[in-house]
């Protein structure tokens, strides 16, 4: 049914949100210690390790995942492989805002984020109620895609705001070579 097959799409694509939580929690510690300007400085450097992290870990689930619907799923699955492909752009720009998220609540600014919460709410459910009436489910997914980074660019509006720390959230390849040199480190630790 297609119900299955979203949920499918929509399980595999979430393997980012996993790397997202862990980096979360470990480089958002210390945002209600810090100044305001070193704290919005931290946010930006996990901004960029978590948006490169989520993407990484997409890149490689995104391999796992269809080798797992060709060869155990079959052709019944094969439609959540797009929506899972659509969906992973939007878990990497939720990255951003889950760091943001965390950045507001040390630094005691989350109520400048409730307004978002709602108008994105609202925005996201009729822009998915319209995509999912045109398109059924894969337009459900660009729907959910769209509303994540509608939501991450608010978010990201917010903090330049409040925090005067406009520096640049996308990663740079050295953040990318510096997490592949970790992972393969930890891979040969075990």
């Amino acid at each position: 049914s297609n119900l299955g097959v979203y949920v499918t799409g929509v399980s595999f694509a979430q393997a980012g949100f996993y790397v997202s939580n862990s980096i979360t929690a470990i480089l958002t510690t210390d945002f209600g210690k810090e100044t305001s300007v070193k704290a919005s400085q931290i946010a930006i450097k996990a901004q960029q390790y978590a948006i490169a992290s989520v993407t990484l870990v997409s890149f490689i689930n995104s391999f796992v995942a269809i080798g797992i619907v060709y060869f155990i799923l079959g052709s019944d699955f094969y439609l959540c492989i797009p929506i899972m492909l659509i969906l992973v752009f939007g878990i990497i720009a939720d990255a951003s805002t889950r760091i943001i998220a965390s950045w507001s609540k040390g630094q005691l600014e989350s109520r400048f984020f409730i307004k978002i919460s709602i108008i994105t709410w609202c925005f996201n459910f009729f822009v998915c109620l319209s995509a999912l009436l045109l398109l059924g489910t894969i337009g459900l997914a660009v729907g959910s895609t769209i509303g994540y980074i509608f939501r991450a660019l608010l978010y990201l509006r917010v903090f330049r705001s409040k925090s005067g720390n406009y520096d640049n959230i996308i990663p740079t390849s050295a953040i990318y070579i510096e997490l592949i040199k970790k992972i393969i480190f930890l891979m040969r630790q075990t």
